[in-house]
């Protein structure tokens, strides 16, 4: 039970501007800082089991992109030899690596999403003016926690089969990918099966009502200043060469290079909001 009420379109905007910036950011202090705080927002939600079930997922699929990008991009000027004249670059190990945690974070941010936001609260936001968009977006956001639970479900079924077994790295690389396309093919089936039912029943055919009601409040419009002047001051930071560095042609990067200015600040308060609110309703139930 929640004890403050917040407006669904808040979370909705929020949600959007955490995932454009996690692509964005990618100087290492501002994605270590991303993955701290949306992890610290998922486990004070309660969601714990989702953050390991995700983690075993995202893991194998992390080091698929690094190595696919190591091995296949030459772009860089630090050469690492591995054999004779094959060489890959440190720049495009750099950045496989923080591709494939940004693809994680993104992740767990539509995690931290769906347990503020529920597909009737996006149709009640976007149905009115935007049916058939807002169907196409309570979808898309469906699919990913929709995949990683057919993922948790086939990988256990493929621990029951092969318990015996002592199956190679190769072997176990080509059960993954079959197991991903079996998950993919899955959910397209069953989306389907979703988009024929609507249509029997008759979706969008006359104006939509909802039983929802949402006002906006002191919070929403005080969330919504702190949201808009810290993603401003953020993206002024960015505009300005904060908050991103240069992998190609050579990465040059180090940690005694700090980034606390105050746009460093401001996209750490972006990112704590919804993290105080989840402690003080903590703080008044236990009070």
């Amino acid at each position: 039970m929640k004890i403050t009420r917040v407006h669904p379109a808040i979370f909705i905007v929020y949600f959007l501007i955490l995932i454009i910036f996690a692509f964005l950011f990618n100087n290492p202090y501002y994605v270590i800082t991303y993955g701290i705080l949306i992890l610290t927002l998922i486990a004070l939600q309660g969601s714990i089991s989702e953050i390991k079930s995700t983690t075993k997922v995202f893991l194998p699929v992390i080091l698929f992109i690094t190595l696919l990008n190591t091995i296949f991009t030459h772009v860089g000027d630090t050469h690492i030899y591995i054999f004779g004249s094959y060489y890959v670059t440190f720049e495009a190990l750099v950045y496989g690596v923080i591709m494939a945690v940004t693809f994680f974070l993104v992740t767990l941010t539509f995690i931290a999403y769906n347990t503020y936001v529920s597909y009737q609260d996006m149709l009640y936001v976007f149905s009115k003016k935007y049916p058939n968009l807002s169907m196409i977006i309570i979808m898309s956001l469906r699919f990913v926690p929709l995949i990683q639970k057919r993922s948790n479900e086939l990988l256990e079924l493929s621990k029951l089969k092969n318990r015996n077994e002592d199956l190679k790295f190769t072997e176990k690389t080509s059960e993954l990918i079959q197991n991903l396309g079996l998950v993919v093919s899955w959910s397209l089936e069953e989306a389907m099966q979703s988009a024929s039912s609507m249509k029997s029943r008759g979706y969008n055919i006359t104006k939509r009502t909802s039983y929802l009601r949402y006002d906006f409040n002191k919070i929403d419009v005080l969330l919504t200043v702190l949201i808009l002047v810290t993603a401003t001051i953020s993206v002024y930071g960015l505009y300005n060469g904060v908050g991103s560095i240069m992998i190609y042609p050579k990465f040059t990067f180090t940690f005694s290079q700090t980034p606390f200015n105050i746009y460093y600040f401001a996209y750490v308060v972006l990112l704590l909001p919804f993290i105080i609110i989840e402690i003080w309703e903590r703080i008044l139930w236990h009070s």
